[in-house]
Order: structure tokens, then C-alpha cells, then sequence
């Protein structure tokens, strides 16, 4: 066979790179080193040394150490490797290395586990809302509220808390019937009250939860009685220091409004003061705002046999009710404090409403042969004063015996007139059919106290305690009232034909009054299981007497018998 010299060439250069990459693939290396602790730089024998390569970490040699913690891995081919030492209570050690022509040492030091744990340095990242058992937290700076803004803004922003007009509150879907800060009652147990002088930069956290009774939470004996609740827990560098806040808005004509708040905070000392002015915006009272702030509607409740009670309203003439252009004034004040065995929280409060409006109307009814027009005008004012001073004290603990005193008073007093004019006739003819005049004006002096008195004591014994409370209640309301009417009626000649007066006085007496006492005795059976005697007594007394006398000028006073 013969190559040519071209031929002879390549068939040169290719058994030389076969020969090359035999040598290659055929060279070999070792490993030796030692394995040490970190910490106390001990040798450690018997620890188990891995060697895996690194493109498809397959098990290539493994070995372990000896009684000087020194390791040998012969007849390694070069390449590159992933060397794993592993030893109990020791964290693993890994490391990439590389093989070579010549013999690798290596000195590897391994950490305890516990070591390592020690320097790992965890950071708690606060969510914007928490669910921790039955209560709901929100973190305050996590919603955004605009500079000086009140609590009602900021608990807007938060899910699953809606505020009306009002200021009334719900959350999940309830109504909030207490907004307390740290723990406790600010100004009053009035939700609205308390968010729209509190700023909302000064809150930590806002939570919301089912508040149990008293009873429930001091036996630790579910009683069923639970009121949705909101808590504002405060920053801690806000409970030193002074902060207020004031606004004022006018179109420098007619509307204007003002608020000046002033909070005073010590540790556990709080004192907050408030006086707002309003003349731009007014909502019809609800149900709880005509018991707590208005003359109650003319309500008289009466107890039967048996404990039954009965609420029975009844109107006296007035012409259209609260509304038109409103007037607003309130003041308040609170001071409450907590001491090592006691606590005293008062607070006073000052509000004024006058409304004055005038109402118009007129309407036409077309017959076949002519057509009647009726005019009306009524203008009303109602004016509501409020006064309400409440405390509530406490005195010792729960294992000596706790005496907690709780006072609400308040003297509602109201002036309310109304004014009414209207008349028909045919505008064909201009003949008048008839004129009516009337006024009205009810005046209303309503005082209300409400407390109670109550002992508890918690015994060495889980579960054993022992409540004496005691609850009093009374009222005074008195009421004056006055109706004017004149009714007029004319023939085709624009004579009266015939005409009717009313002049009626009315007025209103109301005494009513409460006591109970009622002593709970618990004692545990079982782990679950408890032994409760509840004794309760009471009584209730009310007496009310509401008259109307023809009260005509001329004539003798003459009691009306269907309307008294």
C-alpha cells in the first residue's frame, strides 16, 4: 500500500493527539487533608468525607477520617469534584475543588450547628393585619391617612371597618358599640365621640374584637354577652408628651365650622380635653341618639307583673321634626389614671343642637268646572341641650377583693316651637274655603342617674370566685307643652261661616327607678365543668302622670279626660 506524502501527514497528526488524550485520560491524583471543629480547633475522627463530580454530583469516592482526623483518596482521575465532609451535630461543609496532576491537600474546618443558629440574625416583618385568636389587629402605619387626620379617617382605610356620616362604626359586618384607648373609655362610651378627637398618628395598633362581660371575663365562664369592640393601643413614645390639634372652615357668610382638641399624656395619665363648633352639615337622630342625646320622643315605660316592661311613645303636635338649617356646639373633658391598686376614669361633656327651618308647599287640584289651590308655611325650632358626667373607680385586686364604682349622669333639656299657617281657595272666583293657624311649643327637662356598685374576689382556687353587683338606676323627666289652633271657614261670600278654636296645655311627670343585686358564686368540678349559684332581686318603680287641660282664654281650665 502506498500513502502519499499528504496522506502520511494527517495519519502523523492523528495518532499523536490519540496518543496525547490517552495519557490525559489515563493521568491520575490523590486527596489528603485534615478535618477540624472551628471552635475549639479539636480533630474530629470518624467524620464521613465525600467525594461527588461536579457535572452530575455522582458518588465518585468517599472515606472517613482517622483517630488524628486525617484523610487520604488515592487514584483519583483529574477533574473537577464536589467535596462534602459530614459529622453528627455538625453542619455539613461543602466545597467545590479541582484535581490535578499533583497531590491536593486540603484543611477543612467544620461548624456545630448550634454555632451557626446563634449568629443567624431573624427579622420579624410586620403585616398590615394580623389575626391572633378572636381579635383582628390592624398596624396603624401600614394605611396611609392624610397630615392631622382623626381616627375616623384613618379606620376607613382599614378592610372590613366601615364609618358613616355619623360617625357610626361597623366592623365585620357588626356594629362597634365601644371604642376604648389602651384598654380603658375615653371621653364617653359614644364610638364617635372618641375618633373624631383622637389623632390617628398617635395609634400603634387598632384592634378589633368581641368584648366579653365583666363577669365573663373575671370567672372565665363564657356568659353569652359579648359586644363588638374597638381598641386603640397608643405608640409608647406617644404616651409622654403633649399633642392638640385645631381646624377651622368658613365661606365667610353663613356656614363655619371649628374643633380644638388638647390631649395630655403620662404613662398611664391621660388628660384630653375637646370644643367644636358646627353649622354645615346635620343627620335625623337614630333609635340610641334620641335616647342619649334627645328628650326621648315622648317615650313613658311602664313594669308589670313579673318583670315586663312596656315602652310607649307618643307625639305632641310637632310640625315637622328636626330638620333644617342645624347649629352645634360641644365641649368635653376627661381625666383617667391607673394607680398600683386602682384606677379612676371621669369625663364631662356639653352638647347643644338648634335647628331652624322653614317648610313651604302648594298644590292645585283641577275639578271639572273650577280649581283649588292649597298653600301651607310651617317654620320650626328645636333646641337640645345635654349635660353627662360619668366615672367609673376601682380599688384593690382581684385576689384581696376589687370594689368597682361606675356613675352616669345627665340632664336633657329641650325647647322645641313649631308654627303653622295654611289656607283654600278657588283662583276662578277668589273665594277663600278655608284658613288654619297653629302653634306649637314643647319643653322638656329630663334627668337621668345610673350606676353601680361591685365586689369581686378571685380564691386561691382556679375557678373559685365570688361577685356581688349591685345596679340603681333613676329618672325624672317633667314636660310642658302648648297647642294653639284656629280653623276658619268661609261661604262663596268670603264670610266665615265657622270657626274653631283650640287652646290646649299639656304637661308631662315622670318619676322611674331600678335597683338589683345579684351575687355569683363559681366553683370547678371538673376541668371543664363548673358549679355556679346566681341569686338576683329586684325592683322597679314608675310613676307617670301626663294631663291636657282646655285652656281657652275666658274660659275656665277644664281637664280633657280622652287625651290625659
Amino acid at each position: 500500500m502506498y500513502l502519499s506524502f499528504q496522506g502520511q501527514k494527517s495519519l502523523a497528526l492523528f495518532l499523536f493527539s490519540f496518543l496525547i488524550s490517552l495519557a490525559t485520560f489515563a493521568q491520575i491524583s490523590s486527596i489528603k487533608g485534615t478535618v477540624k471543629d472551628t471552635t475549639e480547633k479539636k480533630v474530629l475522627s470518624l467524620a464521613s468525607v465525600n467525594v461527588l463530580r461536579a457535572k452530575d454530583s455522582v458518588l465518585v469516592k468517599t472515606v472517613r477520617t482517622s483517630n488524628n482526623g486525617e484523610f487520604s483518596i488515592a487514584s483519583l482521575p483529574v477533574g473537577n469534584y464536589i467535596i462534602m465532609v459530614s459529622y453528627p451535630q455538625y453542619a455539613d461543609f461543602t466545597d467545590k475543588i479541582t484535581v490535578e496532576g499533583t497531590p491536593l491537600t486540603l484543611s477543612i474546618a467544620i461548624d456545630t450547628k448550634a454555632h451557626i443558629l446563634k449568629e443567624v440574625i431573624v427579622k420579624n416583618t410586620v403585616s398590615a393585619i394580623r389575626v391572633k385568636g378572636d381579635t383582628t389587629e390592624y398596624k396603624a402605619d401600614s394605611f396611609y391617612v392624610t397630615p392631622n387626620a382623626d381616627v375616623q379617617e384613618l379606620l376607613k382605610k382599614m378592610p372590613g371597618i366601615q364609618v358613616n356620616a355619623k360617625g357610626e362604626i361597623t366592623a365585620q359586618g357588626e356594629k362597634v358599640n365601644k371604642v376604648l384607648v389602651d384598654g380603658e373609655e375615653f371621653f364617653s362610651d359614644d364610638p364617635a365621640v372618641v375618633t373624631k378627637n383622637l389623632r390617628a398618628d398617635v395609634v400603634d395598633k387598632v384592634q378589633v374584637f368581641d368584648k366579653k362581660s365583666d363577669q365573663a371575663v373575671f370567672t372565665g365562664i363564657d356568659d353569652g354577652q359579648k359586644s363588638k369592640t374597638i381598641n386603640l393601643q397608643l405608640k409608647e413614645d406617644k404616651k409622654n408628651g403633649y399633642f392638640g390639634k385645631a381646624e377651622a372652615g368658613s365661606n365667610f357668610n353663613q356656614f363655619g365650622n371649628g374643633k380644638l382638641m388638647t390631649n395630655a399624656f403620662k404613662g398611664k395619665r391621660k388628660i384630653a380635653g375637646y370644643v367644636t363648633t358646627d353649622n354645615t352639615k346635620f343627620d335625623n337622630l337614630n333609635w340610641d341618639e334620641a335616647q342619649n342625646y334627645g328628650d326621648g320622643g315622648g317615650i313613658t315605660t311602664e313594669f308589670g307583673d313579673g318583670g315586663m316592661s312596656m315602652i310607649m311613645t307618643s307625639g305632641d303636635g310637632e310640625e315637622g321634626g328636626s330638620t333644617g338649617f342645624p347649629n352645634q356646639q360641644s365641649a368635653g373633658a376627661t381625666y383617667s389614671n391607673k394607680f398600683d391598686k386602682g384606677s379612676v376614669n371621669t369625663s364631662a361633656q356639653y352638647n347643644r343642637l338648634i335647628v331652624n327651618g322653614l317648610t313651604s308647599s302648594y298644590s292645585k287640584t283641577i275639578l271639572p268646572t273650577n280649581s283649588i289651590i292649597n298653600n301651607t308655611n310651617s317654620s320650626q325650632r328645636n333646641e337640645k341641650k345635654k349635660y353627662k358626667f360619668t366615672t367609673t373607680d376601682q380599688w384593690g385586686t382581684d385576689s384581696t377583693g376589687l370594689f368597682k364604682l361606675t356613675l352616669k349622669a345627665a340632664n336633657v333639656i329641650s325647647d322645641n316651637t313649631t308654627s303653622f299657617t295654611g289656607g283654600s281657595f278657588i283662583p276662578e272666583t277668589g273665594a277663600n274655603l278655608n284658613n288654619t293657624s297653629r302653634t306649637t311649643s314643647n319643653s322638656t327637662n329630663d334627668k337621668t342617674l345610673n350606676g353601680s356598685i361591685s365586689y369581686r374576689m378571685r380564691f386561691a382556687k382556679k375557678g373559685r370566685t365570688i361577685s356581688v353587683n349591685s345596679d340603681f338606676n333613676f329618672g325624672d323627666k317633667t314636660q310642658d307643652g302648648l297647642l294653639q289652633a284656629q280653623n276658619d271657614y268661609f261661604n262663596a261670600s268670603n264670610v266665615i261661616i265657622k270657626q274653631e278654636t283650640i287652646a290646649q296645655t299639656k304637661s308631662l311627670s315622670q318619676l322611674t327607678s331600678a335597683g338589683s343585686v345579684n351575687t355569683v358564686y363559681t366553683e370547678p368540678l371538673g376541668k371543664n365543668s363548673f358549679l355556679i349559684f346566681n341569686y338576683k332581686i329586684g325592683l322597679a318603680g314608675n310613676n307617670s302622670e301626663r294631663n291636657t287641660f282646655d285652656d281657652r282664654v275666658g274660659q275656665p281650665k277644664i281637664k280633657v279626660d280622652t287625651l290625659s
